[in-house]
């Protein structure tokens, strides 16, 4: 599964998006050995410094997910052009005159729409955002909160897409409130160092997902920019004189454990799956599924640059706080499904604006599977251990919970037709064929 691989695999993607509309999981065991996709959160961040730190850069390892293609659009329209090297890798070159960006969809990426509005801020003119309509029904309250503090004129319908925007955005002292989403947040960090705002402090009150702030300012390390220090995630403070950092000629894109998570839990439930290309030290939030399922019981190997998973019987049930790691829910949900005895998970405030109000997709799909899941307060609740029942599902136009519903059919007592089943590409491209590689029988329908 190297390179040549992933070239025939894009091609057929192309063609399997724009012809399928569902695809049908036949329950089976599961095993094979897998190389991780690449993060489009580490990417789409990597992106997003280079859109404004500037320079060429080399970045090993892309990804091939809608998410990471919008901002490689967006580099383009400021007149980046970008090759594609032998190994797959992505060259990309600055222009020598920079191109005004006047327009960007951020098609359904909230990260797109809340890191990259704050950098497309720094430009002085008007600049028009817009996106899906799924993405125009989430909340980007920083739009009518702290960016008009910061000098930028916001023209829209308060707080949603689709509006437009006048800088150029100038850094200085703010307090800003991170209740809801970090993205708005690592889009300012990145904002400030690319305008050299040394001195400043912004400080920040309920931050949500602090492991992605670590990945923010992991990603403002490695690109030689700006990168403030911070007092327990209240107050980033930019140092009062400019190192003066090199930049680097050239990122790897280390391995998604996002999308891997579900691979994880497929080998806890259905037999054994190997993956290569995890950083155990990343600082990416969900990296904690191992905990999860250490705690379930399920047999967890770490050796020689892969992480093997095998499916123990029977899993015990689990608790776990997914406050900083929400997008672990429906893989979680999976699991405590196949475990025995009662699971649960906390933090579903963090569900309910994401691309679909996930706290009523996932509780929705698994009951209609038979499983025994409901909500209780800030947890969800699930009576593991009984069988589910081969079904129609629907993504809900969700990523993951299209992924959700595949690994959910792996145990079922038939088959699970999944609607709208091609969600997978805004994070996933690969997911269907991975799981195919590990044995299970997929059909694609129009």
């Amino acid at each position: 599964m190297g390179s040549a691989w992933a070239g025939m695999q894009q091609k057929r993607q192309r063609y399997l998006y724009a012809t399928v509309q569902s695809v049908t999981i036949q329950p089976g065991p599961i095993q094979g050995n897998l190389i991780a996709p690449a993060s489009k959160s580490f990417s789409q961040r990597v992106l997003a410094a280079l859109l404004v730190r500037g320079g060429n850069l080399l970045i090993r390892n892309p990804g091939t997910s809608s998410d990471e293609r919008i901002v490689r659009e967006l580099l383009k329209e400021a007149g980046y052009t970008y090759s594609v090297t032998l190994n797959n890798d992505l060259y990309f070159e600055a222009p020598e005159n920079r191109l005004p960006i006047k327009y960007a969809d951020f098609g359904s990426s909230a990260l797109a729409a809340r890191m990259l509005t704050p950098l497309l801020a720094l430009q002085p003119h008007v600049v028009r955002l817009d996106g899906t309509t799924q993405l125009c029904k989430r909340p980007l309250p920083f739009l009518n909160t702290w960016l008009p503090q910061l000098g930028v004129r916001v023209a829209g319908t308060g707080g949603y897409l689709p509006a437009s925007i006048q800088g150029p955005l100038k850094p200085r002292d703010i307090q800003i409130d991170a209740s809801l989403s970090s993205q708005a947040l690592s889009g300012l960090l990145l904002a400030y160092s690319a305008t050299n705002a040394t001195g400043t402090i912004i400080e920040v009150q309920n931050l949500v997902s602090k492991p992605y702030i670590d990945l923010t300012l992991h990603v403002l390390e490695l690109m030689g920019m700006l990168t403030p220090t911070h007092e327990d995630y209240h107050r980033f403070m930019f140092p009062a004189t400019n190192p003066g950092l090199e930049k680097s000629a050239q990122i790897h894109i280390e391995g998604d454990w996002s999308g891997a998570a579900f691979l994880l839990v497929a080998g806890a439930i259905g037999g054994k799956v190997c993956i290569q290309g995890l950083d155990k030290h990343s600082k990416q939030a969900d990296l904690r599924i191992l905990e999860a399922l250490k705690q379930c019981g399920a047999g967890v190997s770490e050796t020689q640059g892969q992480i093997c998973v095998v499916k123990v019987s029977p899993l015990r049930a689990f608790h776990f706080d997914a406050n900083e790691c929400p997008d672990l829910f429906p893989p979680l949900a999976v699991l405590a499904c196949y475990a025995q005895g009662q699971s649960s998970i906390q933090g579903v405030e963090r569900l309910l604006y994401k691309e679909s109000n996930r706290a009523i997709s996932i509780t929705g799909e698994l009951q209609k599977m038979g499983a025994e899941i409901h909500i209780e307060g800030d947890a969800m609740v699930v009576e593991g251990g009984r069988q589910l029942a081969g079904t129609l599902l629907h993504s809900h136009e969700d990523h993951r919970i299209a992924m959700m519903c595949a690994l959910a059919a792996i145990g079922a007592d038939g088959p699970v037709q999944i609607q709208q089943a091609m969600a997978v590409d805004k994070s996933f491209p690969d997911f269907y064929e991975m799981l195919h590689h590990c044995g299970l029988q997929i059909a694609y329908g129009k």
